[in-house]
This record gives C-alpha cells, structure tokens and sequence, in this order.
C-alpha cells in the first residue's frame, strides 16, 4: 500500500515561464511553462511537480509529449496580474450589393470588439498568453496571433512591471441577404 516516484529523465528540457489566461470567468491567469521536449525521447504523460526558483510552485497533469513537440502546462493562479474584458459591437455596415435575374445579394459586416485590460500589479515583467475563443463565421480584423488551436487564437503579450495596458482583439462577421425582385 505504498508509492514511490521515480525519476526516469535526467536531463534538462527547454522550457520559458509564461502566464496564460484562457479561464474568462476569471479575473486571474495562472502561472504557466512552456515544455520543448528536446531529450530525443517520449515523455510519459503524468503528474508533475513544479518549482520555480527552488521554491515549490504547484502542479500540473501532462499529457505524453512525443520528442520535438511543445506543450503548455498551466500550474497555479497568478495572483499579481488581472484582467478584465470590455465588449463592444458596431453596427452593420453594408459592404457589397448585387443584383442578378431578380435576386438582391446586400452582402453587410458587422464588427465585434474585446478589450482585455491587462494590470501586472508584481515588480517584475511577465509574458503572457492570451487565448481568444475561435468562433465559427468570425474572422480577425487587424491583428496576427500567434499561434492557432482547435478552439482559440493565442496572442503573445509582453507586460511591463506594475503597468496596466489593453489589448482589444477586432473580428468581423460577414451575412448574406437574399432579396427577390
């Protein structure tokens, strides 16, 4: 009736502190890393315990990382950065219009915006990862993300020590009218 963990990597794995918030019913990100697996082998997925700084940090579940690939594992809350998000809608706008053997095609765009105002109330700058929900019909107006998963845009976010800045994320979405003459 007794455990024993025991290590079977010995080695040193890329890795670079981040934060990340994909929890928008919090105003909290939680403290992250982003794993490289550059050992030239698979890692068992598992628990895993986190220092940071020789200090215990938290812990995490890890799903199995194949050699070469990234993961991000998200630890502990980080209590020193909040966030807070503003959403605000234009009206629609006529874009195109269309007229062939009596069908009307009034082509309109409507433009959404989310401001996340992002305060790192710590001493210390800090890089964030912000994961924007992906929503079908909704393309992005003037911004790159970068990176891109099944459910959500990543932005990468560099925060100056006790500074608050915004980060407003524009989509449009295009509908289709259909008008018989």
């Amino acid at each position: 009736d007794e455990s024993a963990m025991l290590p079977f990597l010995q080695q040193a794995i890329d890795s670079r502190k981040l934060l990340i918030y994909s929890d928008h019913n919090s105003q909290h990100p939680t403290n992250a890393a982003e794993l490289t697996n550059s050992t030239g082998k698979t890692l068992d997925g598992g628990p895993i315990t986190v220092y940071d700084g020789g200090v215990y940090g938290g812990e995490a579940l890890m799903e199995t990382v194949k050699a070469g690939d990234k993961r991000l594992i998200s630890y502990a809350v980080d209590l020193g950065t909040r966030i807070t998000e503003a959403f605000n809608s234009k009206s629609a706008v006529v874009r195109e219009v269309h007229a062939s053997r009596g069908m009307l095609t009034v082509k309109s765009s409507m433009e959404e915006t989310r401001t996340y105002t992002i305060r790192n109330v710590d001493q210390k700058p800090k890089t964030l990862i912000l994961e924007h929900p992906l929503r079908p019909g909704y393309t992005l107006l003037n911004q790159k993300a970068s990176e891109k998963t099944a459910n959500a845009y990543r932005f990468e976010i560099a925060l100056a020590a006790d500074k608050s800045q915004e980060f407003a994320v524009n989509e449009e979405r295009i509908f289709d009218n259909l008008y018989q003459v």
